[in-house]
């Protein structure tokens, strides 16, 4: 029995107690969706190009691989010399796994972590070959995080009485890199909402390397226009991660949100049937750029030279929170994708980059998310 008549027997049986019409309102109602549906699905599509699955349902299980980094560049004054910190606290790679439902356009998805971090990610939207819309909610605690941490001279600084060459080793030799392990966990989250509009949706199909609802037969590319609203937040405060928080501006959690329009290009290239390589560039501005962060004093530093000292008598106490809208950020997003459909099979490769950019008084940061999945899946 075929999934959508299964679902119209499932929905009669349940309303058998109920009046006739009842049951032929529901019935009438789930068709429509269905016709509906169907309807999008070959729209404005050229056959020759774009192949519309006969099977409306797809099912896949997926792995993935992520990193996410948060990098912040601040500068202080020492002894007459301007310094400048850059730690970047990375997640570390990590993987999950899930799996992903779709009806034609249709989609949704469910990943859990399944390495050093725990956490999930759940994925809703629709990707059609015209537009697309995405809504991602993703929540991660890492365990062991890592800190790679650039110290030295600011650039602009001048030495006097120095040559411009003297000044260069001068800095070079100050410089300093290191790499460490915070003691306590961080906590991610992040809310993603996102849509795409394809322009030249009569011959490439955006949908055939994403939700994997439709099959390019034949090569072709397109102009891309979208739009994405990001709310993201980290959080390390905590008494044991004092170090990074002290170099940090005394930053302990950060909120972003930022809303971004982008326009780029991607193509399909079809070497041969069933195989599909997408390549797709969207340079992005952020329009808003909302940031709010937490600044903690750090307690006991001042009592590290004597001789009782202890590391446990440093301890963070929140000092308040401030807000900013900075201006507009440039960056972009890049995304590669490799598809192979055999019948009612199909297998996918992807591998997606994207970074975020923000900036408070005389810090500025960047987070940045790479992801690469791997997925099979069937059509019935």
């Amino acid at each position: 029995m075929k999934p959508t008549n299964l679902i119209l027997t499932v929905a009669v049986g349940i309303l058998s107690a109920t009046p006739s019409f009842a049951q032929e309102a529901v019935s009438k109602a789930l068709h429509q969706v269905e016709n509906y549906l169907d309807s999008v699905a070959y729209h404005s599509v050229d056959a020759r190009y774009i192949e519309v699955p006969k099977q409306r349902w797809r099912v896949m299980g997926m792995g993935n691989l992520n990193e996410v980094s948060l990098k912040m560049k601040s500068t202080s004054e020492s002894s007459g010399l301007i310094f400048s910190w850059e730690p970047d606290v990375t997640t570390g790679v990590d993987g999950s796994a899930g799996v992903r439902v779709g009806y034609r356009s249709l989609i949704a998805a469910y990943m859990v972590k399944v390495g050093h971090q725990s956490g999930s990610r759940f994925q809703l939207g629709t990707n059609g070959n015209r537009f697309g819309f995405n809504v991602q909610y993703r929540k991660f605690k890492v365990v062991d995080p890592e800190v790679r941490q650039t110290y030295g001279i600011t650039d602009d600084f001048v030495f006097t009485d120095e040559t411009p060459e003297q000044q260069e080793n001068l800095k070079r030799g100050m410089v300093d890199y290191y790499n460490y392990h915070l003691d306590s966990p961080i906590e991610m989250k992040s809310l993603l909402i996102d849509g795409y509009y394809v322009f030249n949706h009569r011959h490439y199909s955006n949908a055939s390397t994403r939700g994997l609802g439709y099959i390019q037969r034949r090569s072709a590319g397109s102009f891309i226009v979208g739009a994405s609203w990001l709310e993201a937040e980290a959080d390390y405060a905590n008494n044991q991660n004092w170090a990074v928080i002290n170099v940090m501006n005394n930053i302990g959690r950060i909120k972003m949100r930022q809303i971004n329009l982008s326009a780029g290009y991607g193509y399909n290239w079809v070497p041969f049937k069933g195989l599909v390589v997408n390549l797709t560039a969207m340079p992005m501005v952020s329009l808003d750029n909302f940031l709010k962060i937490w600044t903690y004093d750090v307690k006991g530093m001042e009592r590290i030279m004597e001789d009782d000292f202890s590391i446990d008598d440093i301890a963070i106490a929140e000092r308040g929170s401030e807000t900013n809208h900075s201006r507009m950020k440039f960056t972009l997003m890049g995304r590669a994708a490799v598809v192979y459909n055999y019948k009612r099979w199909f297998a996918s490769a992807t591998g997606q980059w994207q970074q975020y950019r923000y900036s408070h008084k005389d810090t500025t940061g960047r987070l940045t998310d790479w992801t690469a999945t791997a997925s099979i899946g069937y059509r019935f």
